[in-house]
């Protein structure tokens, strides 16, 4: 499992229809894994070329038109009734071309509906930490072993305050950690006292497992409706399905909602 996985997952139990933007600097996974009624997904509509549309969008100014709010769907390509995604070129080269992360940005910060995005690893000086800084929710993935959950730790006290800094107040994070259902409310509770006490637990909204289910998944990727019988039951999409309500938690506790940022960003496999 990896960000990627974890961003169809959450897009797919999300209440209402998604849109899934891939985001990684490394190159993409949705263009390989995900089928459109047993078809590939079309390769000419890319986060690139929605970057570079939203870019195109702005006035003589430089600024960004007060409404935008299709332009990311029309790039996007529907997987099921619930999904629809903009995948990322297939490797590094390529998809680190886009010109402009803060086009967008501003592209996702207008877009209507909710928006899911795949930002891969992310790091402290990486372009797509804006696209991090702007989304009410950051989902950080990691595994149950401690090693996993160290290196998440660590991360977040670089990411942390460089997202503070970009967003000028403190970001809401919720680690979500891959696990089997009957060792997943163990291992959350293991990562969350991994923050105990420590500079990051105060930034902590809360932390959620998902209970990993490999054919489940493949059946995401196929395209199947995740509302379907045998889906909807699955281990993967109700635990899936109490990550996006911790979520939607965090969201109607926050004090302060940046107005127009409606999307969660799901970054870093530790």
């Amino acid at each position: 499992a990896n960000t990627n996985a974890v961003a169809v997952v959450l897009a797919s139990a999300w209440p209402a229809p998604a849109t899934l933007v891939e985001a990684d600097l490394w190159g993409g996974d949705l263009a390989l894994r995900v089928r459109r009624k047993g078809e590939v997904l079309a390769d000419r509509e890319t986060v690139l070329s929605l970057a570079a549309a939203a870019a195109a969008a702005r006035d003589q100014q430089g600024r960004a038109p007060a409404t935008n709010h299709e332009l990311v769907h029309r790039y996007a390509q529907a997987v099921s009734d619930q999904v629809e995604v903009v995948p990322c070129p297939l490797v590094a080269e390529r998809a680190q071309a886009v010109p402009d992360w803060r086009a967008l940005v501003e592209a996702l910060s207008s877009a209507s509906g909710q928006v899911v995005v795949d930002v891969g690893r992310l790091g402290a000086g990486s372009p797509t930490m804006s696209i991090a800084a702007g989304a009410q929710t950051l989902v950080m993935v990691c595994r149950g072993h401690i090693d996993s959950v160290l290196r998440l730790r660590e991360r977040l006290l670089m990411l942390v305050p460089a997202l503070s800094e970009a967003r000028g107040t403190a970001p809401r994070v919720i680690p979500v950690v891959i696990s089997q259902p009957r060792f997943g409310p163990g291992d959350a509770a293991d990562v969350l006292a991994a923050f105990h006490d420590g500079p990051i637990e105060p930034f902590i909204a809360a932390v959620g497992w998902l209970a990993w289910d490999e054919d489940a998944m493949g059946r995401l990727y196929a395209g199947e409706d995740p509302g379907s019988r045998g889906l909807a039951k699955s281990k993967l999409m109700r635990s899936a399905a109490s990550v996006v309500d911790l979520i939607g938690d965090a969201k109607a506790a926050a004090s302060t909602v940046q107005a127009g940022t409606g999307w969660a960003s799901v970054g870093v496999r530790a």
